[in-house]
């Protein structure tokens, strides 16, 4: 920030040329970071103003913050060093004040930083500001530019090297001719030959299998397996660059990396950091790495004295440790590649050096030490004895902090089984019943006697879990000497228990206890160490899981065993043929929670057919898991077979030549369009799928810029489309982990004039010119046109087309597969070809758009909108015909889109092109509307005149769901219309009971969306929109500036929505198509629950009319006084009566009420939620009894159609809520009255002062003891109907003593509540100054008050009552007794302190609620029976 005096370490953080300068761009003048600067520094400088007033904090601060801010900010302030030199400050004060305010500049800039929605998850939901993601975007351009641009140099610098490796190796065989050759090298290298020149050839026909390259490469010599390519090799050292300047982003960067091999040189990092955290907690600050070496060394160096022998690397059982390495490299499938003698020494060493330093050695160390030697490899030929003690230091770090105790193994093999007896119980009791039948068990294969006493240390000793690695004496030595013995054949040897080695938990408890090297292969093992070292502290969950996804790998393996023998086969030899992307994948689906069943289809060896046998008993199995296990082939197989259909189009090429290119290829001066060959073609991996020549460009005049000269080409109407594209061949290169990918090539033929003598043999006299063509192939560039996508906690694996706008780097010269051998290798330059690496700067780009044809179809060519007159809209926006939806029970309440039911001949068209938006349908519209019309405008279109929408519905359509044919032609004129042009439309009706016109709701459509980061699409297809009451919140009420989310924040209309389309101009009206088919993208307008039940209402309503026709006739009817007087067109009429001239003059429509939208409905009835009472007396036990009293037209129905009596009484308090001010916690309760405006709810509140006394033991409830009469505290009135609909919302009433007076209640059958109330004088003995009750309602169709469509306070009645303050203060008070307090005071002492989180307490809240409630109910039901009333059972 502050740039005077900055070190060159400050500009080069990264000590690495291409990071350090993006960093540097990054700073470069007018870049976006300076906004960002100038932000913080200007709340800095504000910040520490303050501090300025005390010279030697002043001068302090200057020094900090350096002369360059100081001028900037501070500039009518100077600085004066002396204030903090000897004598007036001394050193140790101004090292103290150094301190203080370089950690003051950091706080403050992280409370600026913070403030401005700079620091990560601190902004406001908005996402973070402007100046921020445009920091990010240009970082992140500038990244991606310097990265690409090392990783071709680098590749060019790696050809180079190859190219003389194989002329030298080339030399040395020409020397070497007539010598024996290694027929095991020669074996190998003629399979990879085969290979490399097959590679092109998508047939497998040509191509060998990967389990042919895998059996040459896992022999017992060659090449071992390269774990990492050079470019990932080269992103590891560069995050280790990062990792060096910001070491705390370790965490951050391991998490991502999660699930996939670590580069070489990452791993080593990560790997030591993790052995060293362990040592970093118990030690003090410094270099713990130099504490740990110096502490390990003077620990071998004393023992080699204690033991009296001359190197630690040659302990006294060299000789045992040397023959089971041996053994052990030689016979376990991993460690074969590097079975030679370098590895083997190192091992041996290694462990001789383990042996001196604790005394501890184990055959199975072997195992454990192997990654590490893999992983701090140094690729040097001889064995170095640093190296020696530092993997003996990182085995005793491993053993010490990483690995897992014996019983820990114990446990998470157990464990395992249990997931697969959970999970697969056919599997389970297959493999337990198999490994019973013909067990031959051989003792020393499982370490019997090493896992008998770790097996009764684990459940015999579990405080002593941790000795496996603490204890370095005897007990170590005893176990190997034990083990030794064993495996001689001693007599001393404990007989094996063939019972527990026959289970087959043994074998899993082999793979933990060894990590899994001894059973997979050398990549698998790498991958499951990374990801134990990628957690920090090895938790054995991934063991587990790893374990877990083998076993359901080879499930068909486990199924097809019949016996121990073939069962221990199946456990000990097939895990290592697994592929490790197949074992990296199945482990992340069980990581992120899938179901175990599903890992089966993972495995790619598991494609034969079943013998007969195996499908037989899977026919057994349950229907549940036979469902899954059908499934997985479409949903969770490995990367398919045959991939989506991938198109690309808008492509755009930018050549960017230096000016100088004119003078070395005069060609370039005057570029030809048909002299241009573009070629797209797509690969996997390596192999060539498909290729597709382009059509010819358009090129634009060339433009100078900056010394460069620059020619644009487009391809507007060139589509490429990839389809049929089979890969099922290609196992090898899917095994390797290839993706595919398009090159895109651009070449140029020229001509130009040369002599041909030279050909025809003549004297130079005698030639003639002639033209020769020649063809450069200026660059080429690959774009990534998938993804592999494997979203948890399914892991549903495919290559999902990565749509969206791009921009790629057109690369200098011509494209080279790694297997053209021909092409790389060969010197020499063909008389034709000219290498353009000169021509073409690293500037030169290529612009494409990747989509997906499955949903956006095939393109194409969108005809233009004929010039025909738009005077009438009607005239444009009728259809000849047009489709009918059906009854509205044909209509579902909701239909899920499929992008597949997308017309197969469109292409959205872009901002200047015509296009068409048809209004379709209303979907259920609400009880209070009835004939409606669809009014629309387009906003944001600039200078574009555009007609006005006016819909009118079908007749025949339906009423509560009207269809429309309508179309809206927009012609844009040749104009871009603006990217953010949104169309706005209305829902106009008469409202059912005031006869208004009345706007039932709107909704806003954004017409086209940003694909990239560039171009504006229409958003093409159909739309459904959810209706929402308000005006758009606008900025300065400018409906210019309106966006599409501007009615995110109003009110919904519960379940109405609209049916929009969005389609490029056609001359022909387009029929809408059916909602069904799911062709409308609907996932905003997915009801919940209650506007579910809403639509199922509306569909069961037989009063409401069932065509859009039968309800202008009942409009007109109700309104018309002559009934043989009717319409000759019954649209036109009800176009009339919908205009505005039916207002007032300046009157301005309003909105249906959303309190009517849902009309009360008996069977769904309405809920009742008694919240809180407040302003009583403390000290006493307090309940609501609720009563419904009908009004007087109920009482008249017939008591068939009467429900039963409406009543219920509240039970479940909170225990926080105060004694005076209770608020209950009861479910709402549903009741179904029958419709009575005058219908009210009656609520009595009842006290008493009974106490509640706990049992001695707390083992069982207390009892109620004391006063068990009820006390009528007081009671109140809600209303509960009007307008036909629940009057819902939050209701504060006032509290009234005494008893409801009968003529009270009388005149409320037939008179309002507010009447009632009003017309009498209420006296301080008749009321409560401020005690209250809150009570909520709503109608039965809604679950939740989130979901009802207005849900507002009701405080009417206090205002009647009294004074609506005192009630607001009385409820707003908070002190005072708890509830809790009523229990709290009959426990102990010691119980009381407790507190409410005491287990004492915990039980007798419960027993208290239970007993009180209890007690209470039974006094109830006696003042019930002596008021008449009924059982409240």
């Amino acid at each position: 920030m502050f740039r005077q005096g900055q070190s060159p370490a400050d500009l080069c953080p990264y000590d690495e040329a291409w990071m350090d300068s993006c960093f540097q761009e990054t700073l470069l003048p007018n870049s976006p970071w300076y906004q960002i600067e100038d932000k913080l520094c200007k709340g800095l400088a504000k910040n520490i103003e303050p501090q300025l007033n005390r010279n030697e904090r002043r001068q302090l601060l200057f020094e900090i913050l350096g002369p360059d801010f100081v001028s900037n900010y501070f500039p009518q302030l100077e600085s004066n060093p002396a204030f903090l030199e000897l004598p007036n400050v001394p050193k140790e004060k101004r090292e103290e004040l150094e301190r203080e305010g370089k950690r003051f500049v950091h706080d403050r800039l992280v409370v600026i930083a913070n403030k401005s929605g700079y620091q990560e998850g601190e902004t406001d939901g908005s996402g973070p500001p402007d100046e921020l993601q445009a920091f990010y975007k240009h970082t992140r351009q500038v990244f991606y530019k310097g990265l690409n641009r090392k990783l071709y140099l680098q590749e060019k610098d790696l050809l180079e090297k190859k190219k003389q490796e194989i002329q030298l190796q080339t030399d040395k065989e020409k020397k070497a001719q007539g010598r024996q050759k290694d027929v095991r090298d020669e074996t190998l290298a003629g399979s990879l030959r085969d290979t490399a020149s097959s590679s092109t050839n998508t047939s497998s026909d040509h191509q060998p299998s990967t389990a042919k390259i895998r059996e040459s490469l896992y022999r017992l010599t060659g090449d071992p397996p390269q774990l990492c390519g050079h470019q990932s090799e080269f992103i590891g050292q560069s995050l280790i660059k990062i990792l060096h300047s910001d070491p705390h982003r370790l965490n951050e960067i391991t998490e991502r990396l999660k699930g996939n091999l670590l580069p070489t040189s990452l791993r080593k990092y990560v790997w030591l950091e993790r052995l060293l955290v362990g040592e970093r907690k118990n030690a003090c600050d410094g270099n713990v790495e130099k504490l740990v070496r110096e502490r390990f060394a003077r620990t071998v160096a004393r023992r080699v004295g204690e033991m009296k022998i001359k190197r630690a690397t040659h302990s006294p059982i060299s000789g045992l440790i040397e023959n089971a390495v041996i053994e052990f490299y030689e016979t376990t499938h991993s460690m074969m590649p590097y079975n030679n003698d370098t590895c083997i020494k190192q091992c041996c060493r290694v462990l001789n050096v383990m042996y001196v330093y604790n005394n501890s050695y184990q055959p199975h160390y072997t195992y454990w030490l192997y990654p590490l030697q893999l992983a701090f490899h140094n690729n040097q030929t001889q064995v170095s004895g640093e190296d020696v003690y530092e993997l003996a230091m990182y085995l005793d770090l491993l053993m010490k902090y990483c690995l897992p105790t014996w019983p820990q193994v114990f446990s998470a093999a157990q464990l395992v089984m249990n997931l697969i007896k959970q999970d697969d119980t056919e599997l389970y009791h297959h493999i337990k019943q198999t490994a019973a039948i013909n067990c031959r068990v051989q003792a020393k294969d499982f370490l019997v006697h090493l896992v008998n006493l770790e097996k009764a240390e684990a459940g015999l000793k579990t405080a002593s879990a941790s000795s496996h690695h603490s204890n370095t004496g005897s007990a170590s030595d005893h176990n190997g000497q034990s083990l030794h013995s064993l495996q001689n054949g001693s007599s001393s040897a404990p007989r094996a228990n063939n019972e527990v080695i026959a289970d087959p938990v043994i074998f899993l408890r082999k793979w933990i206890g060894e990590v899994f090297v001894g059973v997979l292969d050398t990549a698998s093992t790498m991958f499951v160490w990374d990801q134990l070292f990628i957690q920090q502290n090895w938790d054995t969950s991934v063991l587990v899981e790893v374990a877990v996804s083998i076993v359901f790998l080879l499930r068909h393996k486990f199924m097809e065993a019949e016996d121990y023998t073939q069962l221990k086969s199946v456990f000990t030899k097939e895990p290592c043929k697994l592929y490790t992307k197949d074992i990296r994948q199945a482990w992340l689906h069980v990581h992120h929670g899938g179901s175990l069943t599903d890992l089966p289809a993972v495995n790619r060896h598991n494609i034969k057919p079943e013998s007969p046998s195996v499908r037989r008993k899977q026919s057994d199995q349950p229907a549940r898991q036979s469902a899954a296990v059908s499934s997985v082939a479409r949903i969770l197989t490995p990367p398919p077979l045959k991939l989506k259909s991938v198109g690309v189009r808008n492509i755009t090429l930018s050549l960017v030549m230096p000016e100088r290119v004119f003078e070395t290829e005069p060609w370039t001066a005057n570029l030809e369009t048909e002299r241009f060959d573009i070629q797209s073609t797509l690969y996997m991996g390596d192999s060539e799928l498909i290729k597709l020549i382009c059509q010819k460009p358009m090129i634009s005049a060339p433009v100078t810029e900056g010394g460069e000269i620059v020619y644009k080409l487009q391809l507007p109407y060139e589509v490429l489309l990839y389809k049929d594209i089979e890969i099922g061949d290609l196992d090898l290169e899917n095994d390797m982990g290839s993706s595919p990918h398009v090159i895109l090539q651009v070449s140029y033929t020229s001509s130009r004039p040369t002599s041909r003598a030279s050909v025809d043999g003549m004297t130079p006299s005698h030639s003639r010119l002639s033209m020769v063509e020649e063809t450069v192939t200026l660059g080429w560039t690959d774009i990534a046109v998938y993804d592999l996508t494997v979203p948890p906690p399914t892991d549903h694996c495919q290559w999902k087309v990565k749509e969206g706008e791009a921009t790629f780097t057109l690369h200098p010269g011509k494209y080279k597969r790694s297997d053209d051998e021909d092409e790389q290798l060969s010197l020499s330059v063909s008389l034709n070809f000219i290498n353009a690496s000169g021509v073409l700067t690293d500037d030169s780009t290529v612009s494409v758009l990747v989509f997906d044809p499955d949903r956006h179809s095939t393109p194409t060519p969108i005809p233009s909108l004929t010039p025909v007159s738009l005077q009438s809209s009607r005239a444009q926006s009728r259809a000849p015909s047009a489709v009918i939806d059906g009854e509205i029970d044909d209509i579902p309440s909701w239909v899920e889109h499929r992008p597949t039911s997308l017309a197969s001949n469109l292409v959205p068209t872009t901002t200047n092109q015509p296009f068409d938006i048809y209004v379709d349908s209303l979907h259920f519209v609400p009880d209070n509307t009835t004939i409606v019309k669809v009014t629309g405008r387009l906003l944001r279109v600039g200078q574009v005149i555009i007609d006005d929408i006016l819909a009118m519905p079908e007749s025949k359509s339906s009423a509560r769901c009207p269809g429309f044919s309508y179309r809206l032609p927009v012609d844009t004129q040749g104009h871009d219309l603006d990217p953010n042009s949104v169309a706005y439309f209305r829902v106009y009706t008469v409202d059912n009971k005031s006869r208004e016109l009345v706007i039932v709701g709107a909704c806003l459509l954004q017409l086209f969306e940003t694909i990239g980061s560039n171009k504006a699409y229409l958003r093409f297809g159909g739309h459904q929109l959810r209706l929402h009451q308000g005006s758009p919140v606008t900025r300065d009420q400018d409906f210019g500036q309106i966006e599409a989310s501007d009615l995110d924040t109003t009110p919904v209309v519960p379940a109405a929505s609209m049916l929009v389309r969005l389609l490029p101009h056609s001359q022909k009206f387009e029929k809408r198509p059916t909602y069904k088919t799911g062709y409308y993208k609907s996932d905003e307008c997915k009801p919940n629950e209650s506007e579910q039940q809403v639509i199922d209402s509306f569909k069961q309503d037989q009063d409401f009319p069932k065509h859009a026709l039968d309800m202008i006739k009942k409009i007109y009817r109700s309104e018309a006084g002559d009934y043989t007087d009717t319409p000759e067109d019954w649209s036109d009429w009800a176009r009339d009566r919908l205009d505005r001239s039916h207002l007032a003059d300046g009157q301005v429509p309003g909105y249906v009420s959303l309190a009517e939208c849902v009309n009360y409905r008996q069977d769904m009835g309405l809920n009742i939620q008694i919240q809180q009472v407040y302003g009583l007396q403390e000290g006493m036990y307090i309940q609501c009894y609720v009563r419904l009293q009908a009004g007087s037209i109920a009482d008249e129905l017939d008591e068939s159609s009467q429900p039963s009596e409406c009543h219920f009484l509240t039970e479940l308090q909170d225990m926080n809520s105060l004694q005076k001010s209770p608020v209950w916690i009861d479910e709402p309760t549903l009741i179904k009255p029958t419709y009575d405006e005058r219908t009210i709810l009656v609520v009595r509140i009842y006290g008493t002062k009974s106490v509640y006394k706990p049992t001695s033991s707390h083992q069982q409830p207390g009892q109620v003891k004391g006063q068990t009469r009820l006390e009528l505290l007081g009671w109140t009135l809600i209303p509960v109907f009007a307008s036909g609909c629940v009057s819902y919302g939050r209701y504060n009433v006032p509290i009234l003593r005494n008893r409801p007076e009968d003529d009270l209640l009388k005149q409320l059958k037939t008179t309002s509540v507010e009447k009632v109330l009003s017309a009498k004088t209420w006296t301080k003995n008749q009321k409560y100054d401020s005690a209250g009750l809150i009570v909520s309602i709503m109608d039965g169709h809604f679950v939740s008050v989130d979901h009802c469509p207005t849900y507002q306070n009701n405080d009417k009645l206090l205002e009647i009552i009294g004074d609506p303050v005192k009630y607001q203060q009385s409820q707003a008070d908070t002190k005072g007794s708890t509830l809790n307090q009523f229990v709290l005071n009959t426990l102990s002492r010691k119980d009381k302190n407790l507190g409410t989180s005491g287990p004492v307490y915990q039980q007798e809240e419960k027993c208290y609620q239970q007993v009180m409630h209890m007690a209470f109910k039974e006094q109830l039901e006696l003042v019930l029976q002596n008021a008449g009333y009924g059982s409240l059972s």
